[in-house]
């Protein structure tokens, strides 16, 4: 695992001195198209979120830790 990537998500939002970002800027940054953000919510899979103000924020750190989750090494 030498070779780790790092993804640069920004939140838009800071609560609790922590960094969320909407559905439309997860689904922007990740390329995750925003209508498979809300099926993964309603079925209970995909990144982690809260829901805050009636409003689905995706955490940064969650989300960086997701994408690192979807990562599959292949042997050279």
């Amino acid at each position: 695992m030498g070779n780790e990537v790092k993804f640069k998500l920004k939140g838009d939002v800071t609560i609790g001195g922590r960094e969320f970002m909407s559905t439309d800027a997860f689904a922007e940054q990740t390329g995750i198209a925003k209508k498979t953000l809300e099926i993964h919510r309603s079925k209970g899979k995909g990144c982690r979120f809260y829901k805050i103000a009636g409003k689905a924020l995706y955490a940064v750190d969650d989300g960086q830790a997701f994408l690192e989750s979807l990562c599959v090494e292949t042997a050279v």
